[in-house]
């Protein structure tokens, strides 16, 4: 006998060993069975995680596999999500209603943080205003922008009507794309006064510590709590200088120290992101021990994260490891420097994992 319940714009079955997630528009969400869970993202996109051997396994899944998945979950739900008894290809129908969400924001969405799959997504900025960094691909083919507020409003409208009711499921509002809170101060609250006006939610960004300390005090970040942003993640990856350089981060690590501190006096929780296997073997002692030096002298506490992420290795950094001679790590390399950060790190934060694979809204 299959348990059904509905609550906050989720519909949720229980049906034995399989657990059902859709949004009450009839969007799959999650899907658990045999062991596994598979989360359709609202880009279309399949994620399977299961665990093996007490490793947690995250893997993308090919189309051919996405539409089986489909195909099960519906022939168990689509009695209960939808009204008529119909029959489709509901593939094509959760595809179909991925390419309307990507006109609403004119682009793919590249990455959220683990705990705002959840958010609505509202950009304010297009691209990243630094797009430098050798390790990110993400908006290499994104011009940076602003988008004006009559644009803003539009967007708004649309996320509205292709939401609907189940907008109630979505628990933040998470503004983007990298690091959207470095326009003109002015101009930012009147933003995410309007945002928070509409959705009366906590608000969430990315930020850098390189560009931002620049133009943001800590009267900045004042208002910015005032009116609705909770937390701010943070792209440090490292806290030794040589893997700086080598990531193409402009950041200095004292005043970033002082940033960071400016951030959590104004009231902003924060999420500090790691990336475990930067600098290659060469700087592996110097990049574990630098980077959780860095962190004990950051105030944090319990509403804050820190995040760690493996390095992916893209073109461009592999060439400016082989510039300097530098191997990079191994699979089972990175995997030890991760358990050694979770050794070591000594924080009242909360420490997770970040997998950019599964980052996708």
């Amino acid at each position: 006998m299959s348990f059904i319940s509905r609550n906050d714009g989720l519909i949720k079955i229980s049906d034995n060993n399989e657990i059902l997630v859709a949004d009450t528009d009839g969007r799959m969400l999650y899907y658990s069975y045999d062991n596994a869970t598979y989360r359709r993202t609202l880009q279309n996109v399949f994620l399977k995680t299961y665990f093996e051997k007490n490793k947690r396994i995250v893997y993308q899944l090919n189309e051919n596999e996405s539409r089986y998945i489909v195909k099960r979950f519906y022939e168990k739900a689509k009695n209960v999500l939808f009204k008529d008894n119909i029959e489709k290809d509901f593939y094509e129908y959760l595809k179909y209603d991925a390419e309307k969400m990507k006109e609403i924001y004119k682009s793919n969405i590249p990455i959220v943080p683990p705990d705002q799959y959840f958010s609505i997504y509202v950009k304010i900025t297009n691209g990243c205003s630094w797009n430098k960094c050798l390790f990110c691909d993400l908006y290499k083919n994104q011009k940076y922008s602003v988008i004006d507020f009559n644009s803003l409003k539009k967007e708004i409208h649309e996320i509205n009507n292709y939401f609907g009711e189940s907008i109630k499921s979505r628990k933040s509002v998470f503004i983007g794309d990298a690091n959207a809170i470095n326009i003109n101060n002015n101009l930012l609250i009147e933003y995410i006064k309007y945002i928070h006006e509409m959705y009366n939610l906590d608000i969430y960004s990315f930020m850098d510590v390189f560009i931002t300390n620049k133009t943001k005090k800590l009267n900045d970040f004042i208002q910015m709590r005032d009116n609705g942003i909770k937390r701010l993640y943070i792209g440090l990856e490292s806290g030794n200088v040589n893997v700086l350089k080598l990531l193409n981060k402009n950041i200095d690590v004292n005043n970033a120290i002082n940033f960071i501190s400016t951030i959590k006096s104004s009231g902003i929780d924060v999420g500090i992101i790691i990336l475990a296997g930067a600098g290659g073997i060469k700087n592996y002692n110097n990049h574990v021990n630098d980077t959780v030096n860095f962190i004990e002298k950051l105030n944090l506490d319990k509403k804050d994260i820190i995040y760690l992420s493996r390095l992916i290795e893209h073109d461009e950094y592999q060439r400016k490891l082989n510039l300097n001679g530098i191997a990079g790590l191994t699979s089972d390399e990175m995997e030890e420097q991760v358990f050694e950060f979770k050794k070591l790190l000594n924080t009242n934060a909360k420490i997770a994992e970040y997998n950019i694979i599964e980052a996708l809204y």
